[in-house]
C-alpha cells in the first residue's frame, strides 16, 4: 500500500469509527456493566504509578480504568469522536488523562517513555503493523511490556477454514451498530495485511525478532472449521516483555 492509498485508508478508518462511536460507546458501557474489564486487567497487571499508553483507546474502556488504578495514562485514537467519549468517561469517573488524536502508526513519543503499552482490537486496522510494533517497542522502557488484545476477525476473507467457520455465529458477538453498516470496514479489511497472516503467531514472532525477553500468545476464543473439526483462534492476547 503506497502513501496515497495509506492516507485514504486512514481517512476512511477514522470516518468509520467516528460514525461508530455512539454504538461502540454503548457496547463498552454494556461490557463495563458485565464486569468484562476484569478479564483484561489480569493480563495488564499492576499499573499504579506507571506511565501507560493506550493505543486506539476508543471510548476509553482501558484508559479510564487504568487511571482509576493509579496509572498516568496517555490515550491515543485516530477518531475525534471516540476521544470525546473517552474524555466524557474520564470526567464521569473523576480521573485525568492525556488525550491525543493521532495515527497510532506514527506516534511522536520518545524512546523509553512508557512502562506499559496496550491496545484492544486495533492492530488489525493497521496498514503497516510491523512498523507500528517496532515504533511501540522503542517507546517501551527496559522493564516494560506491550499487551495487545486482538483477533482474526477478517481472516475469513483470505483463509478457507476461517470462511467455513464463520458461517456459524462468532463467539461473544456483542456489537451495537446503531444503524451503521459494517460494509465500509469490511471493504477496508480486505485491503489490510493482518487478515492475510496467521495470528497470534505473526505477532509472537515479530516481538521475538525485536529481542523481547519473553512473549506469550494466549488464545481467548475459538471458532471451528466444520469440515475438518479444527479449532481456529478467533480472539487472543499477546504479552511481550522487554
Amino acid at each position: 500500500m503506497d502513501h496515497d492509498e495509506t492516507k485514504a485508508t486512514l481517512e476512511s478508518i477514522s470516518e468509520y469509527w467516528d460514525d461508530r462511536s455512539e454504538g461502540y460507546d454503548a457496547q463498552v458501557k454494556k461490557e463495563e456493566g458485565e464486569g468484562a474489564i476484569d478479564a483484561y486487567l489480569e493480563h495488564l497487571g499492576e499499573v499504579e504509578g506507571k506511565d501507560v499508553l493506550d493505543i486506539g483507546c476508543g471510548p476509553g474502556f482501558f484508559a479510564v480504568e487504568l487511571a482509576r488504578r493509579g496509572a498516568r495514562v496517555t490515550a491515543v485514537d485516530i477518531s475525534s469522536e471516540m476521544l470525546q467519549k473517552t474524555l466524557a468517561r474520564a470526567r464521569a469517573a473523576g480521573v485525568e488523562l492525556r488525550v491525543l488524536q493521532a495515527d497510532c502508526q506514527a506516534l511522536d513519543f520518545g524512546e523509553n517513555s512508557f512502562d506499559l503499552i496496550c491496545s484492544r482490537n486495533v492492530v488489525w486496522n493497521l496498514a503497516w503493523p510491523r512498523e507500528a510494533y517496532e515504533a511501540w517497542w522503542k517507546m517501551l522502557r527496559s522493564d516494560g511490556r506491550i499487551v495487545v488484545f486482538d483477533g482474526n476477525h477478517y481472516r475469513h476473507y483470505f483463509d478457507e477454514a476461517y470462511a467455513r467457520a464463520r458461517q456459524a455465529p462468532v463467539p461473544k458477538d456483542n456489537h451495537i451498530m446503531l444503524g451503521v453498516s459494517p460494509e465500509r470496514i469490511d471493504q477496508i479489511a480486505r485491503m489490510l495485511p493482518m487478515g492475510q497472516v496467521d495470528r497470534p503467531g505473526w505477532d509472537w514472532s515479530t516481538f521475538v525478532e525485536f529481542g523481547a525477553g519473553s512473549v506469550e500468545a494466549v488464545p481467548l476464543t475459538f471458532i471451528q472449521d466444520p469440515e475438518s473439526g479444527r479449532k481456529l483462534v478467533y480472539d487472543f492476547v499477546v504479552v511481550a516483555c522487554k
